[in-house]
């Protein structure tokens, strides 16, 4: 992520790098639920 961060051209990409990190923190909090 901080690739994208220090790359201002590929400042576009940044929300499509975050979505599966926010996807991917769901999946693991609910495999810590259990």
């Amino acid at each position: 992520l901080e690739a994208f961060s220090h790359n201002p051209a590929h400042g576009s990409f940044a929300p499509l790098a975050f979505q599966p990190s926010a996807m991917t923190n769901c999946a693991n909090q609910r495999f810590l639920s259990y």
